[in-house]
C-alpha cells in the first residue's frame, strides 16, 4: 500500500511541475511575442492550462484572447 501512495504522490508531483513548465514558457512566448494572431493562440493555450485547477485565471486569459480577437475581426479567435 505504502508503495502505490508514493508511485500516485511522485506521479501527481511530475504532473503539476510539467504543467508550471508549460505555463512558465506559454507566459514567455506571450511576452515576447507581438503578433496579436499567435497572442489570441497563446491566450488559448494558457487558458486551457489553468482550466482544471485555476478556472478564474483561466476565464481572464479566455477573456483577454476573445477581447483581443474581437479587435483585430480575427474570427478564428
Amino acid at each position: 500500500m505504502r508503495g502505490r501512495f508514493l508511485i500516485l504522490a511522485t506521479f501527481c508531483f511530475v504532473n503539476a511541475f510539467s504543467q508550471n513548465v508549460k505555463v512558465d514558457s506559454l507566459m514567455t512566448l506571450l511576452a515576447n511575442t507581438t503578433d496579436d494572431v499567435k497572442k489570441v493562440e497563446i491566450l488559448e493555450d494558457l487558458s486551457y492550462s489553468y482550466l482544471s485547477t485555476s478556472p478564474d485565471i483561466a476565464m481572464k486569459f479566455a477573456t483577454e484572447g476573445l477581447e483581443l480577437a474581437r479587435k483585430n475581426n480575427d474570427i478564428r479567435g
